[in-house]
């Protein structure tokens, strides 16, 4: 696993806990507000991160693919052979692409959790501190 995706699934767990975790007065609300607003903006760079990466494997095996086929039809073979046994000589390649981009969908969407609930106790805090004053 790499140093970002690591990254990620720390924030992932720090996530699932803070938007489970019930806060029921006032001091607890703006602790956890606290945490989900910095645990966004960390997750931040680690979605860009996890994106740039996905963006690299598929560069990747792109450019794979590509010098196979090149290869191939030195060899002799025809382009569409060529490109037949270049596709799944890649199929590797594509599906830890794929995946990297799975894993970027997943964080967008944990990011969004962290979101709403941030915003959700944002409104709770706000009735709070409405009805203590």
């Amino acid at each position: 696993m790499s140093d970002v995706q690591e990254r990620f699934a720390e924030q992932r767990d720090r996530a699932e806990s803070l938007v489970d975790q019930s806060a029921e007065d006032p001091l607890t609300i703006a602790r956890v507000l606290h945490h989900l607003s910095m645990l966004s903006r960390e997750m931040n760079k680690t979605i860009a991160d996890l994106a740039t990466r996905a963006a690299d494997l598929r560069v990747d095996a792109d450019a794979r693919r590509a010098r196979l086929i090149d290869e191939a039809q030195e060899k002799g073979l025809t382009l569409a052979r060529a490109r037949d046994r270049a596709t799944y000589e890649t199929r590797e390649d594509r599906r830890a692409a794929e995946q990297a981009d799975v894993i970027v969908d997943y964080a967008k969407r944990t990011q969004a959790s962290v979101n709403r609930r941030h915003y959700g106790l944002m409104n709770v805090g706000k009735t709070v501190d409405r009805e203590t004053r």
